[in-house]
């Protein structure tokens, strides 16, 4: 359901008030992407405001590399870039096969499934999300998309984070597919060079998705 205001802190809050139930947020959140794993569309593509398509895409491995190639030829994106442009294009094209590992799956999806975006509950009996804030980006796709975007900095580091999160989510259903590893960093790549192609992007966004497109391309 949409609603205009409900009550919960933000999971970047509530970790950082209390990390030892680190464990128990990330099952909440498994569960929470694998229910959306099961709200299924007819095809992948951006979704405008009435959940019609609005941008159609093919999203296996040819989909991908037409799709990041076009973002890298941007010329913003590539005054952006700079010096880290060619190194990315060469980690996509080595590694670009996995996309094809990514199960058929055109179900809802964020978009912009970040820490400071999921409310959290927290009671007694655990930890319940209560809501997602930010719909802007939202998308028919693989909720791997999702999963991908909030294990970045600081989650990425937190093993025990990752873990219980994609556990919870093959338990709901979900699969986690073979080469997950580099899956997971092709598709933060997508994300953060689409959000450098975007004109009213921040300076101070722009300095952070530099820093992670270049960790992951230099391992």
């Amino acid at each position: 359901a949409i609603h205009d205001w409900i009550e919960g802190i933000t999971l970047d809050d509530f970790l950082s008030n209390y990390p030892e139930r680190t464990s128990d947020a990330a099952r909440s959140v498994g569960h929470t992407v694998a229910q959306f794993s099961k709200i299924p569309f007819p095809s992948s593509g951006f979704l405008s405001n009435d959940l019609s398509f609005d941008q159609p895409f093919t999203m296996n491995r040819d989909g991908y590399m037409s799709f990041i190639g076009g973002l890298l030829s941007d010329s913003l994106v590539a005054e952006r870039l700079q010096r880290t442009r060619e190194p990315t294009w060469q980690f996509v094209s080595r590694h670009s096969d996995w996309m094809d590992s990514i199960p058929a799956s055109y179900n809802l999806v964020n978009g912009n499934f970040r820490r400071k975006n999921i409310l959290v509950n927290p009671d007694d009996d655990g930890v319940k999300v209560v809501g997602l804030i930010d719909w802007e980006f939202a998308m028919s796709w693989t909720s791997l998309f999702d999963i991908s975007q909030l294990l970045e900095p600081p989650f990425s580091t937190v093993q025990e984070f990752e873990k219980e999160l994609t556990q919870a989510f093959s338990n709901g259903g979900g699969l986690i597919p073979e080469g997950w590893s580099w899956i997971k960093n092709l598709l933060q790549l997508f994300s953060w060079c689409d959000l450098l192609a975007r004109p009213i992007t921040p300076p101070s966004m722009q300095q952070v998705a530099l820093e992670r497109i270049s960790a992951i391309v230099r391992g």
